[in-house]
């Protein structure tokens, strides 16, 4: 299992995989949080399973910020669970394999901002619902 860190020792990231320097390398050429990759810690476990269980763990307590997948405030599985399975596949022609996606990750794709709040009856949905364009300075 491998964490990374920002300048701060900010948590960015909990992940498992068996090469850790592969895996880096993915981070830093796919991830849009790559520049603040400042540290990296690895905890090696002899099973998988076990590895499996402390990521979970670890994302649920330590809170990183840019795991989706195992955090408590999955905010696409509490929004669907409102509105129904049905609503996303019939009235927004969303796929079964994009609803799921949304459910693993815990966010909407951004177009599907406008139409779920309008139909949310009074449901809170905040932004990280959604997963909108950051704007860097240089694009003001």
């Amino acid at each position: 299992m491998y964490r990374h860190f920002d300048k701060s020792g900010a948590l960015l990231y909990v992940g498992i995989t068996t090469a850790p320097a592969a895996r880096l390398r993915q981070h830093l050429k796919a991830s849009d949080w790559r520049d603040q990759i400042n540290d990296v810690s690895t905890i090696w476990f002899d099973r998988r399973s076990d590895a499996e269980q402390a990521e979970r763990t670890a994302i649920q307590n330590e809170r990183p910020i840019h795991n989706r997948v195992h955090k408590v405030d999955n905010h696409a599985k509490r929004i669907a669970a409102h509105l129904g399975d049905s609503f996303f596949l019939d009235h927004l022609g969303m796929t079964k394999s994009c609803l799921r996606f949304a459910k693993v990750q815990g966010t909407f794709g951004s177009k599907w901002y406008r139409m779920i709040v309008e139909n949310a009856d009074g449901l809170d949905i905040p932004l990280e619902a959604f997963r909108f364009k950051k704007i860097s300075d240089g694009d003001q």
